[in-house]
């Protein structure tokens, strides 16, 4: 039987497979660990390298679950990948297809009857996604704004059954002519659904939307879902494995980085909470019920584009680190740990709280070790209205969002009377911001003299 234990916010996953016991007719859980069944043929392509036309290669092997998960909370079970019953899980695939292509995945899940393994796939520019065994429908979302439940959605299949504990093969093949293009899956060699339409009629909703253009996700939705291989097969167009990772470089010896720290006057920046200053960076008072929205304002101005890093440590606590930064004439609130350490990102979007599950820049969870020293950095990047911010926690990817200025609202909870200024704050928790440091950029990314300027 398959067991899995889950601490009360998924911080660890563990699924013991025992072998040996059938779970459906020609089939059983010994199946789930052929490891090297559906990799052994596919090719290994190195990163940032194009993809052979016409061969299979293996997409699951490259997968980095610290790097490349997008929300949820991805295992490593041997050389296969797992994700935790959380909604919304999503890791990416390490391609970028702007080709036609097929995209092969084998797959079990465990958990549930009536929730999806789910898979995110471009299609050109645009996003698509197949759900598979959501609440008994099998098909494609959204096509001309109909999700998978839709009865008008011309690509779904009822009913569209998963039995628990059995392994899949899905391919989905994706074929554009002019601007035209042809969507067909296949469930263990049959077929399940086609679509033939403009690449325009796509797209996902935010809760499944990707950091990322041009590239395929695993996804599942408050299920368990082993996904034991996938693999791409280009026929058109062009397609290369991803870069190389790797993080931004951060180095705040260089010129060009202005400690924001240094002219804080308590009395005057302090808008809520009691905060104290120590040899080791500023630091809010212990935890007390009604030290929530603690906030304070840092007394420097900032403008145009640039780079933020906060060095952190929360020592007492299990809810919000914050940090709330300028993006031209808005201001943007970053959390990691909201809730307890079940979600974090950006507030707001479109109006979307950090708890409101179709914010696309959600992650989740986002869960913080007491006592432990973070480094969070945030590139804000803008070009008229348009506005791009990229969040990295200790030199991994935790999220990030792309769209017009307008789009950024505030919390009032967490609110600042200056919308020139970074703000540091904590939610009913002890934190300690160490150091916060601010470079300018310049439009073409080079590093600006400083026009971070102290306030009035």
């Amino acid at each position: 039987m398959y067991c899995f234990r889950f601490s009360p916010t998924h911080a660890g996953l563990a699924i013991c497979l025992s072998l040996g016991l059938g779970i459906a007719a020609g089939r059983s859980l010994a199946a789930i660990d052929d490891a090297g069944e559906a990799t052994a043929e596919a090719t290994t392509v190195g990163f940032g390298d194009e993809l052979p036309g016409g061969e299979w290669v293996d997409l699951l092997q490259p997968v980095d679950v610290d790097w490349d998960t997008v929300s949820g909370e991805w295992r490593r079970l041997g050389t296969d990948l797992a994700t935790a019953p959380i909604p919304y899980s999503r890791v990416l695939l390490p391609a970028q297809l702007e080709a036609g292509y097929d995209l092969k995945v084998d797959f079990t899940r465990l958990h549930r009857d009536d929730r999806s393994a789910t898979i995110v796939f471009p299609v050109g520019a645009r996003t698509c996604l197949l759900h598979l065994g959501a609440w008994s429908i099998h098909g494609l979302e959204r096509i001309d704004g109909m999700i998978t439940g839709d009865r008008l959605n011309p690509a779904t299949r009822r009913p569209g059954l998963l039995v628990n504990g059995q392994r899949y093969t899905v391919t989905i093949s994706v074929r554009q002519d002019g601007d035209q293009v042809a969507i067909d899956v296949t469930l263990d060699d049959e077929p399940l659904v086609s679509w033939k339409g403009r690449p325009e009629s796509l797209d996902v909703l935010n809760h499944w939307a990707l950091p990322v253009p041009f590239r395929p996700a695993l996804a599942a939705h408050e299920t368990v879902v082993i996904y034991h291989s996938a693999k791409v097969r280009t026929v058109s167009g062009t397609a290369s494995m991803i870069p190389c990772r790797e993080p931004p470089a951060v180095d705040l010896a260089q010129d060009g980085w202005k400690d924001l720290l240094e002219d804080v006057d308590l009395e005057r920046d302090t808008l809520r909470g009691r905060w104290r200053q120590l040899d080791d960076g500023l630091t809010v008072a212990p935890v007390a019920q009604d030290e929530r929205f603690v906030r304070l304002m840092l007394p420097h101005e900032v403008h145009g584009n640039y780079d933020l890093v906060a060095d952190f440590t929360r020592n007492l606590g299990v809810d919000s680190v914050t940090v709330t930064f300028p993006v031209i004439s808005r201001l943007c609130t970053l959390h990691f740990s909201a809730t307890s350490g079940q979600m974090g990102g950006l507030e707001r979007i479109d109006g979307m709280s950090i708890v409101d599950f179709h914010n696309p820049t959600l992650r989740r969870p986002s869960g913080l070790v007491n006592g432990r020293r973070y480094r969070a950095m945030v590139q804000v990047r803008t070009q008229g209205d348009q506005a791009t911010i990229q969040v990295w926690l200790d030199g991994k990817p935790f999220t990030s969002w792309s769209g017009l200025q307008g789009s950024l609202g505030e919390d009032p909870a967490w609110a600042f009377p200056k919308r020139n200024r970074v703000g540091l704050g904590a939610n009913q928790s002890n934190v300690t911001f160490h150091q916060v440091r601010l470079r300018p950029i310049t439009e073409d990314g080079r590093s600006a003299v400083s026009d971070v300027r102290q306030g009035e």
